[in-house]
């Protein structure tokens, strides 16, 4: 069955884990004969046998005769073995180069073991895992890249507005001279151990003026959140979503934190999501230590996992509104 009146398409999966995930979405698209603009994101591929260029022109983009523009980002996970040569390669037919006259770059990045394949100029607001194991990044229309270096081209540093920096631990924290380059960024992702920005003695301090938002998830005990320098790097800071993992680590390390740290001062909406409580256990007093630190809180979003007593709730508003002079909304 044909659709014959859809024009513009954009398809965003976070992940898929299957291929024959992937020949569903060849299917659908291959019956939407009328589209103009097509814009495929998939944060992560299981597997990546299932994309070449070759692949793509004919299973996927051969009934779409009046498709003017593509927009494509692919990650897979990455293997030793892997030899880009082979994936950019077929993006260097006459189809890509001639016909669509399509940019593609890919690169690998060894860190967080994952492959990237998309088309330029970058269209998608969000890069993941950016690290600092990034190599042999090469391009269809360009020879020159077969040295591996890596540059943020120039068309896609604009558009980025969501950035996770990628560091697993204290000794390959992300460096400065990556995650400068995104002055256009406003939420910073950090997952597990990767809230580390290497900073060297002889750098001078660079600030993301943009950052409005934090997101964390699973934070490690050795994260430099609350740190003075971070906080500095992130003026105007003032959204931080966190979760339950998080906290309790948090709360664990509460003695190498500042107990007036910037971080603390700057936050004004707090959200606090997966929240599991247990009311009948006296050691649930964590979130009311985490709370309890944050002096400007205006806005309050709290996510519970299991039903809670209203108690709870009260008790953390009263802590907020007696102990701290602020307004507060409860979303």
């Amino acid at each position: 069955m044909k659709i014959p009146s859809l024009t513009n398409l954009k398809l965003h999966f976070n992940q898929i884990l299957f291929s024959n995930g992937y020949q569903l979405i060849e299917v659908l698209i291959s019956h939407i004969i009328s589209l103009v603009h097509l814009s495929i994101s998939i944060g992560y591929l299981s597997d990546s046998s299932v994309i070449d260029g070759q692949r793509m022109e004919v299973n996927l983009l051969s009934t779409l005769s009046n498709l003017m523009e593509l927009n494509f980002y692919f990650r897979f996970p990455y293997k030793k073995q892997q030899k880009n040569d082979s994936f950019i390669l077929s993006f260097k037919s006459d189809y890509w180069l001639l016909k669509r006259k399509q940019n593609v770059i890919c690169y690998t990045d060894s860190y967080n073991l994952s492959f990237y394949l998309y088309s330029l100029p970058f269209v998608f607001s969000n890069i993941d895992c950016v690290s600092n194991g990034i190599d042999n990044y090469q391009s269809n229309f360009d020879n020159n890249l077969n040295d591996g270096t890596f540059q943020f081209n120039t068309d896609i540093l604009p558009n980025i507005s969501m950035v996770t920096p990628n560091a697993f631990d204290l000794f390959r924290s992300l460096e400065y001279r990556i995650i400068k380059l995104f002055r256009n960024a406003t939420c910073l992702r950090f997952y597990l151990y990767n809230c580390q920005v290497l900073i060297h003695a002889d750098e001078p301090l660079f600030t993301l003026e943009n950052v409005n938002t934090i997101i964390c998830k699973y934070l490690a005990s050795n994260h430099q959140l609350f740190e003075q320098h971070f906080a500095s790097m992130l003026p105007n800071l003032r959204t931080l979503k966190i979760d339950n993992v998080s906290i309790h680590r948090i709360i664990k390390n509460l003695s190498f934190i500042p107990i007036n740290a910037l971080m603390f001062k700057q936050i004004i909406e707090l959200h606090l999501t997966s929240l599991e409580i247990d009311d009948d256990d006296n050691n649930n007093d964590y979130l009311l230590q985490f709370l309890q630190h944050f002096s400007n809180i205006k806005i309050l979003k709290q996510d519970f996992v299991n039903i809670i007593k209203i108690q709870t709730i009260q008790t953390s508003l009263q802590l907020l509104l007696v102990n701290k002079i602020c307004s507060l909304s409860i979303i």
